[in-house]
């Protein structure tokens, strides 16, 4: 397959996106875990993205979706294909009212400190998650009584062939960690949320108390996934 990357490569060059070859995946994952990759591609664009899957169907090079690498298990072996990075170059936010649209490759940190400055309030569960928007929509994550499904308007996604197709969250079957993406072969690429007007010292008051409780109970300075198990049905995994 490596005689090959001179394509990716010029393709990239075209896109003016990032690309890195055999690029450590542990420099990818909140568990700081995994070998190398054959490309690592930094998503720019839609139009990037949809290039990008072209050349990957044309070629058969297998790939993958990144976003922040966290909830990820990345094989000490490495991965032979594409790692599409969803991350800092495709992170745009674009506020309308109470909405906001969000590229998937915005973190939830980087949404709860714009909804924070825009004295907007729904985020403040969600804000110390360590993940990207798109990420946590696939899983609809949560914390704290809140996840996902409570903020999501719509979300538009991806298809193999490049095809744009928009989603409303009542038919993202969204429930605990889960949802209809988890079954699709889709990209998700924007997603809007819908706030509510707040007062901004209530709203940090809110995310100072949730970090705080976070940080007592999560090692945040060690490689980790954050919480690892998943619920039992109204009850806790672990006390």
């Amino acid at each position: 397959m490596m005689e090959n990357w001179q394509e990716l490569t010029a393709l990239c060059e075209t896109c003016g996106c990032s690309v890195r070859y055999a690029e450590p995946l542990r420099n990818h994952t909140t568990f700081r875990i995994g070998g190398n990759c054959g490309a690592f591609v930094s998503i720019n664009s839609i139009e990037t993205l949809r290039r990008v899957l072209a050349l990957c169907r044309e070629k058969q090079y297998p790939y993958l979706v990144l976003g922040n690498g966290s909830n990820v298990l990345a094989a000490d072996s490495g991965y032979a294909g594409v790692i599409l990075h969803l991350g800092h170059d495709f992170s745009g936010i674009q506020q309308k009212g109470s909405e906001l649209f969000c590229e998937s490759g915005a973190t939830l940190a980087r949404i709860g400190k714009y909804a924070l400055e825009e004295s907007l309030t729904g985020m403040e569960c969600l804000a110390g998650i360590p993940g990207t928007v798109g990420g946590a929509l696939y899983m609809n994550a949560g914390a704290y009584g809140g996840e996902m499904a409570d903020v999501v308007v719509s979300a538009s996604y991806m298809l193999p062939d490049g095809t744009i197709t928009e989603i409303p969250r009542e038919k993202m079957e969204l429930g605990y960690r889960r949802s209809i993406f988890r079954e699709m072969d889709g990209i998700i690429v924007g997603i809007t949320l819908r706030l509510q007007p707040g007062n901004y010292g209530e709203i940090k008051a809110e995310m100072d108390t949730l970090m705080g409780r976070r940080r007592a109970k999560q090692p945040l300075e060690l490689p980790s996934a954050g919480s690892t198990f998943q619920r039992p049905v109204g009850n806790y995994a672990s006390f």
